[in-house]
């Protein structure tokens, strides 16, 4: 039965890439019949990576685009950071590869379909004005102590810094997202990022494996079973956090004028979804539920990623580090919190963290479709393609001058820069942004002025699956400041 499932598929891939349309756009070298150029993305998280990085390269070198088949799906991967913009401003609409994820976090705001993308970003943009971020420095202030006392449980020597970051950022997110007290999820996040980091690799290996883009044969998998399994574990945090929401309020109700004017108090998203539900919004927990899953996810792992490579870059290069000290003890001073006022003035520390996400991307890519014939420099993409903008090459093309791979954050002092775009391009980028270079700052504080890091970049080897991570190498060693 197995060998007929799969001849049919081999059959329907074949079929299908027959029936692709020519454009003239340049093909990725080594496509073979039938599979196309899936064969190349099949490996571990090790050499994903590297067979990403080459198709940026190669697609820098044929023109800025180029076409790759996926089996019977083709792709139009843009390197250019002109064509890039025009993609990112005219096409909104999601790839195909979110697909992969849809069925269990649902039609929240980072999967939605275009028209109720819209109505939820219109909904959800006032959670994210600047009044609101404001009110939840205590908590980055305090999970900055939390991570020193991370740290500390580790001793002397070198250690893995992934887990303990990880940690720290589940639980800032379960306080500012979806309104658990650090009292509730303490010694309680383990099971989380495990279930969290299955669901995502699980995920990538759908990408790699071009026979389990098939819901159908997807479904006999012990990948499903396992996805189910760590699915539900995600769901069940934010669902015990809306009821848990939901009796607060029932016994403390809390009206839309109130909400305007706890200016002194913490609102979390969970907070303001539920007042917005008032006026329909979101009409069920389940709807309200997957909007708290897909912001737990992409907050606390993408910024706890990036957290990760930066401290192991910043320990590689002492001279930046103390720049960063020296900055934090002029505008912060040597043992106070951080305040909304002083976080604009860390300018140098706010150019580390962009120099860091420059080079490691942790989010190398992302996919769009157009409903247009989509006109670039050089070439028409067809309506109804799929594309994937390259966001880790652009910010390693060539525009960025000579010294493109290198880290150096001065570069952020001059006005002559190229595309950035950590948090995705376009009116569909990442909703959360100042959010994370928020928290991002704050941790970093207390790490730099209670901690000297030493790191090697040199030796980490990276992986690839729906974020770039280090695989290696990436050990860190922390020796405590003399303060005096």
């Amino acid at each position: 039965m197995l060998v007929l499932l799969l001849l049919g598929v081999l059959l329907y891939l074949f079929v299908w890439s027959m029936r692709l349309p020519g454009t003239g756009i340049p093909e990725l070298p080594g496509k073979l019949p039938i599979i196309g150029h899936g064969l190349m993305f099949f490996g571990d998280g090790k050499h994903i990576h590297k067979t990403f990085k080459w198709l940026g390269e190669e697609a820098i070198k044929l023109g800025g685009v180029v076409s790759v088949n996926f089996g019977p799906i083709k792709v139009y991967v843009v390197a250019d950071p002109d064509d890039s913009a025009v993609v990112a401003t005219n096409c909104l609409a999601k790839g195909f590869f979110y697909d992969f994820s849809n069925a269990y976090i649902g039609n929240a705001i980072l999967c939605a379909k275009l028209p109720l993308w819209k109505q939820q970003r219109k909904a959800l943009n006032p959670a994210f004005k600047q009044q609101i971020l404001n009110n939840f420095m205590d908590i980055f202030n305090n999970q900055g102590r939390r991570l020193i006392m991370q740290f500390a449980a580790h001793g002397p020597g070198s250690f893995d810094h992934h887990h303990p970051i990880l940690i720290n950022n589940l639980e800032s997110s379960l306080q500012t997202l979806a309104g658990y007290h650090i009292d509730e999820i303490a010694d309680k996040c383990d099971t989380y990022v495990q279930s969290v980091e299955e669901f995502l690799h699980i995920v990538s290996e759908r990408f790699s494996k071009i026979w389990w883009y098939s819901d159908y044969l997807f479904s006999f998998s012990d990948l499903k079973k396992r996805l189910d399994k760590c699915t539900n574990i995600i769901h069940s945090y934010s669902l015990n956090a809306i009821k848990k929401k939901r009796l607060e309020r029932k016994f403390n109700s809390t009206s839309e004028k109130d909400l305007n004017c706890r200016t002194e108090e913490t609102i979390s998203l969970l907070d303001f979804i539920l007042d917005q539900d008032k006026s329909k919004q979101f009409l069920t927990d389940e709807e309200i539920r997957e909007q708290i899953d897909v912001f737990l996810i992409a907050s606390f792992d993408t910024s706890a990623t990036a957290l990760i490579y930066l401290l192991t870059v910043v320990g590689s290069y002492p001279e930046v580090q103390q720049k960063i000290y020296d900055e934090i003890l002029a505008e912060v001073g040597d043992n106070k919190d951080v305040t909304k006022d002083v976080l604009p003035k860390l300018v140098y520390l706010e150019a580390v963290i962009k120099e860091t996400l420059r080079i490691y991307t942790v989010v190398p890519a992302i996919a769009r479709k157009t409903d247009i014939d989509l006109k670039l420099k050089n070439y028409t993409i067809p309506k109804g393609s799929s594309i994937s903008i390259m966001l880790g090459t652009l910010h390693q093309h060539p525009q960025w001058g000579p010294d493109a791979h290198q880290f150096r954050p001065e570069r952020w002092f001059t006005e002559n820069l190229n595309v950035f775009a950590p948090f995705s391009m376009g009116k569909r980028n990442c909703i959360g942004k100042v959010y994370a270079m928020m928290s991002m700052k704050v941790l970093l504080v207390h790490v730099f002025r209670h901690y000297k890091v030493t790191g090697d970049i040199s030796n980490t080897e990276h992986r690839l699956g729906v974020l770039l991570k280090p695989a290696t190498g990436h050990h860190i060693k922390l020796d405590k400041r003399n303060k005096t």
